[in-house]
């Protein structure tokens, strides 16, 4: 059978969107439940130990109790720079990218009312809403090298040959992809599926983007009794939304091959997702 068209050069597609997607895999997991406060200056001064200082917008959305230190109102607003480097290393080829975004850590207002004298032991009531950021997934990073053993057919091949399955119950997404653009073709010499190139001699190349972000809306009521206790609750909305593109290329550079130049295998991730939870904390000064 003939091999794969001369010169291929094959853009393989796959969109992947959540609305037909049922469960989550491990790295979506571990990338929704790391939760990195970005805040006010304040808060990330202190890396973060805001929880039982309290007075600042970002401990709303870690301890709410954090409110009721407020003596006065207050409009906060953060403009964040964030520079991000990566170093790859594949096949011994080693490469360098960074990339620097500008966004808001959070914005939001607390209204807080004195009614010492006025209320008995409650000496003030707080109000607060706004937005803080958990986390960030702003990202690119690209590696590369050349192959000297096997191809990502390779892959493909082997597990089609072991199964033993007919084309039409391969995976959509992966041999059954290959298959249909003419990557993975029978071997009716040797009776085996087999790809150009599955043997290596190849460039590889892959680059991803991740951009999106997780972030909290939150509607927060506090109150501060004698300036011992202090309390809060919070009302949070989060959402989470998450984009992952990339590209990953074979290319015969050194032309070995007169059946194949190259092909191109293109993913694109689009997530979205919101929720709700309720937030309630205390911070006692007995002295």
């Amino acid at each position: 059978m003939k091999k794969t068209l001369a010169l291929i050069s094959t853009i393989l597609i796959t969109v992947i969107f959540t609305s037909t997607l049922n469960a989550q895999n491990e790295n979506d997991a571990l990338r929704y439940s790391l939760i990195n406060y970005g805040g006010t200056g304040r808060f990330a001064g202190l890396s973060g130990a805001y929880g039982a200082v309290g007075a600042d917008f970002s401990s709303l959305s870690q301890n709410p109790a954090g409110i009721g230190l407020y003596r006065k109102s207050e409009f906060t607003i953060t403009p964040v720079i964030s520079s991000n480097n990566t170093t790859t290393n594949y096949i011994n080829h080693s490469i360098n990218d960074s990339h620097t975004t500008m966004y808001l850590g959070n914005v939001g207002y607390v209204f807080s009312q004195n009614l010492r004298g006025q209320a008995g032991p409650l000496f003030q009531v707080q109000f607060g809403f706004g937005i803080n950021q958990l986390s960030r997934f702003n990202n690119f990073m690209t590696l590369s090298g050349y192959n000297n053993s096997n191809s990502l057919m390779t892959t493909y091949v082997d597990d089609v040959n072991n199964s033993g399955t007919a084309p039409a119950e391969w995976d959509a997404f992966g041999a059954g992809l290959a298959y249909d653009v003419d990557l993975i073709f029978a071997d009716t010499i040797n009776n085996r599926w087999a790809a150009d190139m599955e043997y290596g001699g190849i460039q590889q190349t892959k680059t991803v983007e991740t951009r999106g972000s997780t972030n909290e809306t939150v509607l927060s009521l506090g109150a501060n009794i004698s300036d011992k206790l202090f309390l809060g609750m919070t009302f949070a909305f989060p959402y989470i939304r998450y984009e992952e593109i990339s590209n990953y290329t074979e290319d015969d550079t050194k032309n070995t091959n007169n059946y194949y130049n190259s092909f191109t295998r293109y993913e694109y991730l689009n997530t979205r997702g919101t929720g709700f939870n309720f937030k309630a904390g205390f911070i006692y000064m007995p002295v």
